[in-house]
């Protein structure tokens, strides 16, 4: 099932020029753009008192809204203090924040700026005028410099304005203080190379991440900060070696992610492929992996090949693409849908059609509840993952109790999950779906399920096509697997309503699942026989089952596509 063929692509907004502002208003919201002279509207004498009332009513209307403007264009460019320092002039205000416009002329060279930051201001008609999300683009470099960091920086900037963002462009790293980090939303580390920060800058970058601030880095910022400890944590890798240019696939392993929704199973594109000193899997989400058998690797071959990732760094967000090396790159609209991704993502905005996202080191969890064992069973909740502890070989279940789903609609649930290692008999992990909201508060589980029984033998496990009944379990067949293995993560996807092609199909399951980026298991399951349907209009949860092991889910994600 390809995730072209299910997974909705977002509407590409419109709208771009300087100044842009959000306003919200009890109409609906809308873009505007600042400046230009409001024409003058010419009345008719009125004759009757009440259209001479009516006109001056209009008159005011116009006259409040035309001095509103001229306070947000003062707003905008008369700051309460001046600073002049080597980063150029800054304003600043103790009531609202200020444009910031900087010209270096330190040893990062040239700076290219449009940062203007609002305040929010609500009136007596209830216009809302929206402080837009900042970004600062950083590309210093003391080693390797890149030939498209000009086209880089010019891209990110023109779509950036294009979604009604504020972006600062520069390569001065006195920037990076608290107070200049603490307007800004995300920081994209743009084609950086070598040592490009002091330790004074560090403590402000560090602190802005650990305030919950949003991080992309781009290409060779795993080329940079080799000696920063804590900066290779917040990339997830450094950089090892590249062979020379050309054309390779890359594996979409999660198509859920703003960076990735709307993108094919395999991406084929040109650029310039990083092998990296560490494989920060185990650590991280990883969207995008390379097909090592694609191109010429050479002595760069890692196996197992992430190329773009996210994870959760210290209270901020952390995202990181290998991609971006060449100048064309810079023009694909696909790799651009990517980027961009990326940054609203850090910036703290998933795809739309996502419903549930835990267990990733990010987002917080909601509400698990345990569920049909004899008295209560151990499991563990934590922001990196669902922890799953075995009694006596019982059914154990936990329900997500904040989120219900039509159980009509075409929807994938997806997780990495790990049966424990060092136990003989069969072991089940196993995924609870359009389970019945009714029957949770009864404590008498109706759901469909499918799950993983692996046993003591590497190789020698079945996937069960099952569910549970007011609490007693039905299976209506089985697909044998020779690729379980104990102690390994795989990545399980279960689509429903789904069919083999990613159309939706009533009562159909789709299921697929990966081991490093690579698929080993694909079939579908028709559910229209299992003796428990939804109810019509009815609401669903999902859940999650252990059947005689411990095994840990991470990075859990629920999305709709129709």
């Amino acid at each position: 099932m390809g995730s072209a063929g299910w997974v909705a692509g977002f509407a590409e907004g419109a709208g771009a020029g300087f100044g842009v502002e959000t306003v919200v208003t009890s109409g609906g919201a809308g873009k505007h753009t600042g400046g230009g002279d409001a024409g003058e509207v010419a009345h008719p004498i009125a004759k009757k008192p009440a259209e001479r009332k009516r006109l001056v009513r209009v008159h005011i209307e116009e006259y409040r809204r035309e001095m509103e403007r001229l306070a947000s264009l003062i707003r905008r460019w008369v700051p309460v203090v001046g600073v002049i320092g080597t980063t150029g002039w800054v304003g600043c205000s103790s009531e609202s924040a200020s444009s910031t416009s900087t010209n270096s002329g330190g040893s990062g060279g040239a700076t290219v700026s449009t940062s203007t930051t609002t305040e929010t201001v609500t009136n007596s008609t209830s216009e809302t005028v929206e402080t837009p999300p900042a970004l600062l683009l950083f590309s210093r470099t003391t080693g390797f410099r890149h030939d498209s960091i000009p086209a880089a920086i010019n891209a990110i900037k023109a779509r950036a304005e294009m979604e009604g963002w504020e972006v600062t462009a520069t390569e001065d790293p006195a920037f990076f203080t608290d107070g200049n980090l603490s307007k800004l939303n995300v920081v994209a580390f743009v084609l950086t190379s070598g040592d490009v920060l002091d330790d004074s800058q560090q403590a402000a970058f560090q602190a802005f991440i650990q305030s919950g601030g949003g991080f992309i880095g781009v290409h060779s910022a795993t080329d940079t900060e080799y000696d920063w400890a804590w900066y290779g944590g917040l990339v997830g890798a450094y950089f090892k070696a590249h062979p020379a240019i050309q054309q390779a696939d890359i594996r979409v392993e999660r198509p859920s992610h703003a960076a990735t929704h709307g993108l094919a199973d395999v991406w084929s594109r040109t650029d310039e492929w990083y092998a990296f000193q560490q494989n920060p899997r185990a650590d991280v989400t990883v969207l995008l992996s390379l097909d090592e058998a694609s191109y010429g690797v050479g002595d760069t071959a890692m196996g197992d090949h992430p190329i773009a990732w996210y994870h959760g760094w210290e209270g901020g967000r952390a995202f990181y693409t290998a991609l971006g090396h060449t100048v064309e790159s810079w023009s694909e609209p696909a790799f651009m849908d990517h980027v961009w991704g990326a940054v609203e993502w850090a910036g703290g905005k998933d795809w739309d059609h996502v419903v549930v996202s835990e267990f990733d080191g990010v987002e917080k969890n909601g509400t698990w509840q345990p569920l049909q064992a004899p008295g209560d069973f151990p499991f563990e909740v934590s922001q990196n993952a669902l922890v799953m502890t075995d009694v006596t070989g019982q059914n154990q279940h936990v329900v997500r109790q904040d989120v219900e789903l039509d159980p009509s609609a075409a929807y994938v649930m997806e997780g990495l999950f790990t049966i424990a290692a060092g136990t003989d008999n069969l072991n089940s992990f196993c995924f609870d779906l359009n389970l019945d909201s009714a029957s949770v508060d009864q404590n008498k589980i109706n759901t469909w399920a499918m799950n993983v029984d692996l046993g003591a033998v590497a190789g020698q496990g079945v996937m069960k096509h099952m569910g549970f009944v007011n609490g007693g379990f039905n299976q209506i067949g089985e697909t044998v697997i020779d690729w379980g293995q104990k102690g390994n993560e795989y990545l399980l996807r279960v689509a429903v309503n789904v069919d083999e092609n990613g159309n939706k199909a009533p009562a159909m399951m789709t299921v697929t699942v990966f081991d490093k980026g690579v698929e080993v298991e694909r079939f579908t399951v028709n559910y229209e026989a299992f003796p428990y349907q939804p109810p019509a209009g009815g609401k669903a949860k999902i859940g999650a089952n252990t059947h005689g092991t411990n095994w840990s889910l991470r990075s859990l994600r629920v999305y709709t596509f129709d």
